[in-house]
């Protein structure tokens, strides 16, 4: 059972009329948190059991009102929550979204992942993990008098770990710009400008670092040279999703 509460007056935060509560449930209600006692505290734990019951009335009606504030409280059986099967296998459960009466967009579900599958943010916060252990290490290793068949090595390992930290913000800021585009909320577009700020910069990063190190090779496509390849030639698409994300159109 999630509860969810928006509303401003802490005395009728369930938001269900005295009158349609069981009187175990109406009982439990009106019981001081502050002076608990074991009988109290029985009928509380009764009350929440029947509460699923009580709430459904609640859990009928969405948490948002018409223009898509949350301004009052809201149970929902999670249960009874609508399924919604993912291609990767899992399912997922949209509880609410909408904007709370200070502005800021909320939106909560609940997402069952299968085995071994994870959502794009934790393998962004994984990326991020691992991309700053391999730059302390190889800071670490530079920092020494090193031959340079190892500096050549440590390059490699410093190119690949900004990519990794390229690839977390770009995730990143892939989930927030669509959801502002389904919210409207104008901070999540904002962060997604933030975020692929961060990816030119990764991006500027990688394109110094292969530029004293790799040659420029030639594509090779149906046995014919295309054109040649370098890291650097592809920071001006890099600088093109932070104009795609400036220009973006929220769908509300």
């Amino acid at each position: 059972m999630i509860l969810c509460d928006f509303g401003r007056d802490a005395d009728k935060r369930y938001q269900v009329p005295e009158k349609k509560m069981p009187a175990i449930v109406r009982s439990a209600y009106y019981v001081g948190m502050n002076n608990l006692n074991r009988r109290d505290l029985c009928i509380g734990l009764s009350a929440f059991a029947a509460l699923s019951s009580v709430m459904a009335e609640a859990q009928a009606g969405a948490a948002a009102g018409p223009d898509g504030k949350l301004s009052k409280s809201v149970v929902f059986n999670y249960d009874q929550l609508p399924v919604k099967n993912n291609a990767n296998g899992g399912t997922g459960r949209q509880v609410l979204s909408g904007t709370l009466a200070t502005g800021e967009f909320v939106e909560v579900h609940e997402t069952t992942l299968p085995a071994g599958k994870i959502s794009p943010l934790m393998l962004a916060d994984s990326l991020e993990v691992d991309s700053r252990e391999v730059r302390m290490l190889v800071e670490q290793l530079k920092s020494k008098s090193i031959p340079p068949t190892l500096a050549c090595e440590l390059d490699d390992l410093e190119t690949w770990a900004y990519l990794s930290a390229y690839f977390a913000d770009k995730l990143r800021a892939g989930v927030a710009l669509q959801t502002f585009r389904t919210s409207g909320e104008k901070s999540q577009q904002q962060k997604a400008i933030q975020l692929l700020t961060r990816c030119q910069a990764h991006w500027a990063r990688v394109s110094e670092i292969t530029r004293g190190h790799y040659q420029e090779v030639p594509y090779i496509d149906d046995g014919s040279d295309a054109s040649t390849f370098s890291w650097a030639k592809f920071l001006p698409q890099v600088e093109r999703d932070i104009t795609i994300a400036e220009q973006s159109i929220s769908k509300r």
